[in-house]
Parts: structure tokens; C-alpha cells; sequence
């Protein structure tokens, strides 16, 4: 049931994942390939790397060095970088959400309509709950139908078929503020993690970054404008300013 689910067998899944959680950490430079490894469940930095090229038919120091080529040549990724950061501590909020795999464009509006009609049955309405969309994945790494995408709401509503309960952790978050069309706010989010971090020497902390829609969202098939809080999970350090 699984793999006819997702598409992979329930090994390929957890490895893959992994794989690109560790090609995550190496992009972003704080850590040794052996302390990727070990960090991604690996016992030794040789059998992470023969498992990353037969993941990627690369080893990880040539696929780090490509990517960032790559970075290297798109340099007007900069003015994309939303307003901020404003450092926040944010509580754990308790979820209601759906996910869905594929273009993240596509995946983000289907993940909303899908909610919506979910909440409906039960006599909700997104519109009238605190919306967040979660992006999982980095286009860069993942293949475009891998990419997942999880639309949620705060809500106690019990979950059901092909809906889910999920938490965050809470802590502390590097918030962005985008105003703009919903066609280009996974370039904004991109923007921050390739321009903004690396410069910025900071810490990341495990967990996905939190996309907060301060209005309700509109699903349509056109680019419309909306106000959302990119909200980046760090580390807090004594140079950043206080919590707000």
C-alpha cells in the first residue's frame, strides 16, 4: 500500500530522505562529511558516500560543488529575499493538514483545495483558521514529483482519511515577511536559504520552515498577491536581537 502510495518502497523512502537531509547540511557548510553522516545515521563517512552516489551518481563533494555553481551564476537571487529577519519564539501549534507530492505550484494549490473540502465536511472552513504551509523539501535536491507539501491549519478537529495530526516543535524562528503573488514565494523562501543564510553564519535547527499566511489563502490558477511570514528555524544566538 505504501509504494502504491508514494511511489517507492518503504526503504528507498527513509534512504532517500536522508540522503537529502545530509546533501541539505553539506549545502549549507557547517559540517564535516563525517559529521553528516553520523548525524543522517551513517556509521562511517565511506559508507555514506557510496550511498550518496548511488543516490545521486555523485559523490558529495562534487555534488556540493555543483550545486553552488550553479548558485554562483544566479546571483540576482538576491533582490528576491523577502523583508527581515525579525527573530521570534514560537510556541508548538498543534496541526490539522494534508500533503501533497509534485511541482510545488501545482502541490501547494491541490493541498489547499483538498483541506478545504476536509474542513468542510466536519463544518470548518480554512478561511476562518490559522493557515501555514509547510514546503518539505529543496527543489534543488529533490525531483520535482517527489516534492512535498503540507497545507495546514491550528485546529483540535480529529484528523481522517487523508488528513493528519501533526505538532511543531516550537522555538526559535528567523521570520521573513513576503508580500507578493503566490508564483514566486518558493523563490522568495529559496532566496533566503541560498543569499541570505550562508552571509549570515547562522545555525540551523532541525524541522521544516513554516510558511504563515497573514489573510486567508485564495486557491486559483492565476498569480495572486498575499502576505506570509517565511518562518526559518534557527538556532538563537547571543548576537541575534531579542525575541520578539
Amino acid at each position: 500500500m505504501f509504494s502504491d502510495t508514494v511511489g517507492e518502497t518503504v526503504s528507498a523512502y527513509v534512504r532517500r530522505l536522508r540522503l537529502e537531509k545530509a546533501l541539505r547540511f553539506l549545502l549549507l557548510g557547517r559540517a564535516s562529511i563525517t559529521e553528516v553522516a553520523s548525524g543522517t545515521g551513517y556509521a562511517t563517512a565511506a559508507g555514506f558516500t557510496r550511498a550518496f552516489r548511488r543516490q545521486f551518481g555523485r559523490n558529495p563533494s562534487a555534488m556540493v560543488r555543483d550545486l553552488l555553481a550553479r548558485r554562483g551564476a544566479s546571483r540576482h537571487e538576491r533582490a528576491l529575499v523577502p523583508r527581515g529577519p525579525e527573530y521570534k519564539e514560537l510556541p508548538p501549534l498543534r496541526l490539522l493538514g494534508v500533503q501533497i507530492a509534485g511541482p510545488y505550484t501545482a502541490a501547494r494549490r491541490e493541498a489547499w483545495q483538498t483541506l478545504d473540502r476536509a474542513l468542510a465536511a466536519r463544518g470548518a472552513s480554512c478561511r476562518e483558521l490559522v493557515q501555514l504551509g509547510i514546503p518539505l523539501d529543496w527543489p534543488e535536491i529533490t525531483p520535482e514529483p517527489r516534492r512535498r507539501y503540507q497545507a495546514c491549519v491550528i485546529s483540535t478537529l480529529e484528523p481522517g482519511t487523508g488528513v493528519f495530526r501533526r505538532q511543531t516543535a516550537g522555538g526559535s524562528y528567523a521570520v521573513f515577511r513576503y508580500e507578493g503573488t503566490c508564483d514566486r514565494l518558493q523563490h522568495a523562501h529559496e532566496a533566503i536559504l541560498r543569499q541570505w543564510a550562508p552571509p549570515a553564519g547562522v545555525a540551523f535547527r532541525d524541522g521544516p520552515s513554516l510558511h504563515r499566511y497573514l489573510e486567508p489563502v485564495t486557491v486559483s490558477d492565476l498569480p495572486v498577491r498575499l502576505r506570509v511570514d517565511i518562518c526559518v528555524p534557527v538556532r538563537r544566538e547571543a548576537s541575534h536581537p531579542a525575541a520578539a
